[in-house]
């Protein structure tokens, strides 16, 4: 590893300290790297293609993170109806790693 790769906590590890922290049941997502390829309904695959790189692998990296919120949840997995900002769900990201909580 590089000294210019960040070292990510867990998922575990995160849901762990800011439930401490704020009480609350929160549930994270988590994604870095390249070459995410999530399934996407037709709604998701039509504003995929809408974009180009590289906010089209922010966007991969995101849908990734906030595809495992839902799935944990026992929500519906697709992404194409929710906007930000959300009351629910928080979407993050930087570099190549995106966070959903």
């Amino acid at each position: 590893m590089s000294t210019h790769e960040a070292v990510l906590p867990s998922i575990e590890a995160c849901e762990s300290f800011f439930r401490g922290a704020l009480g609350l049941p929160l549930v994270f997502g988590m994604t870095w790297g390249d070459n995410h390829h999530p399934a996407l309904t037709p709604a998701e695959d039509a504003k995929r293609a809408s974009l180009t790189s590289p906010r089209l692998d922010d966007w991969l990296r995101a849908r990734v993170a906030l595809k495992t919120v839902l799935f944990s949840l026992g929500e519906d997995t697709d992404t194409s109806t929710i906007r930000f900002p959300n009351p629910r769900f928080s979407l993050s990201h930087c570099g190549r790693a995106a966070v959903a909580v």
